[in-house]
């Protein structure tokens, strides 16, 4: 393959990923779009489909290659998933993306059957009502049940869904939540956030674009 095909091969396996708080650092970052990859099925197997991951910490995005073009083009489906519950992660084509060689690679639109169900994305979040939060640092071992114990501690909860894992149904240790009115939402935010339940501490916070 000629040099420039080879450039070409790789920059459609490779993704442009922004919109990154200043603190993370590259092992989150991948470990979180390995799972994210891995929740909605958009990898080619179970295994990690991040090769690499260069992160430009001072300017808040990071290139990530995957193993294919194929899988690089699913993750497009991912653009908008949400870091830390509350930050719209944004997943773009590189800039010398080249759409004629990446159609002789594979596909050039996400597979219809990915599943983005198991993940809260910021388009979806920005439609939800200003009285939807997220809670994290939940105990492992709690099901839906206890968790709305917990957050009906502070009002009437209109809405609740405890994220779990796609193939155990085992907690993730977050959830997302709805509030009948401000009253409850303040009353969560300001008396629940870090709020310690045996080892772990509680994040409160308000889901927003």
């Amino acid at each position: 393959m000629e040099r420039s095909n080879m450039q070409a091969a790789q920059n459609a396996r490779r993704l442009f990923v922004g919109g990154l708080p200043a603190d993370i650092t590259q092992e989150e970052l991948t470990a979180f779009l390995n799972e994210a990859i891995l929740t909605a099925g958009a990898g080619l197997d179970s295994s990690p489909a991040l090769m690499s991951c260069r992160l430009q910490q001072d300017k808040n995005f990071a290139f990530v290659e995957l193993r294919s073009a194929e899988e690089a083009t699913n993750v497009m489906a991912l653009d908008g998933v949400c870091l830390r519950g509350e930050i719209g992660v944004k997943i773009k084509r590189p800039s010398k993306y080249d759409s004629h060689t990446a159609m002789m690679l594979g596909p050039v639109s996400p597979d219809p059957t990915i599943d983005l169900r198991g993940l809260v994305m910021v388009k979806q979040a920005g439609a939800r009502n200003w009285n939807t939060l997220y809670v994290g640092g939940l105990p492992m071992d709690w099901g839906e049940m206890q968790v709305l114990e917990l957050l009906r501690s502070y009002g009437e909860v209109k809405y609740l869904k405890l994220m779990l894992e796609k193939d155990s149904g085992r907690s993730r240790g977050y959830a997302f939540c709805e509030y009948a009115d401000d009253a409850g939402t303040d009353a969560a935010l300001k008396q629940l956030n870090n709020y310690q339940i045996m080892n772990r501490f509680i994040t409160v916070n308000r889901m927003m674009e």
